[in-house]
């Protein structure tokens, strides 16, 4: 299963933001044991990057965290065809149109967010970080 995740629900795992933390560790749990393939865009890499780095105030922590979370995740191209495709949609919020279209290139089957609303008009299912880790099977939890 390819899941595209948004980029507020990586900062909650990174930055321990409470209570969303919880479940945004399942999820990348869930990529790090291979039951899901897990996409951030090429664009939230250094959006996160930038936001890390200001939170954490240290160089060295921010790349040993970005480099683990590197391991986990795949990066979804964001190049000319992708941003001129999202430009063409003329959605509300350019960048939730930029996660999707990048998303609809490597096929995801769900797109997970904090922010379904920004996913309206998508063709692929946008779910909470809660909804996606309820429709996993339990037994994820014990292997």
């Amino acid at each position: 299963m390819n899941v595209l995740i948004d980029t507020n629900v990586i900062l909650d795992y990174l930055l321990k933001r409470w209570p969303h933390e919880k479940e945004a560790s399942r999820i990348l749990l869930m990529s790090e044991k291979t039951l899901i393939d897990a996409y951030i865009s090429a664009s939230a890499a250094t959006d996160i990057f930038y936001i890390v780095k200001k939170d954490f105030q240290d160089k060295a922590k921010t790349y040993a965290v970005m480099h683990v979370l590197f391991s986990m995740v795949k990066i979804a191209a964001v190049d000319d065809v992708v941003i001129r495709d999202s430009l063409a949609l003329e959605w509300n919020d350019f960048e939730d149109c930029v996660q999707y279209v990048a998303a609809k290139d490597f096929q995801a089957d769900y797109i997970i967010t904090r922010d379904t609303d920004g996913f309206r008009n998508s063709t692929i299912k946008a779910v909470s970080p809660d909804d996606f880790v309820a429709m996993i099977d339990t037994d994820v939890w014990n292997t």
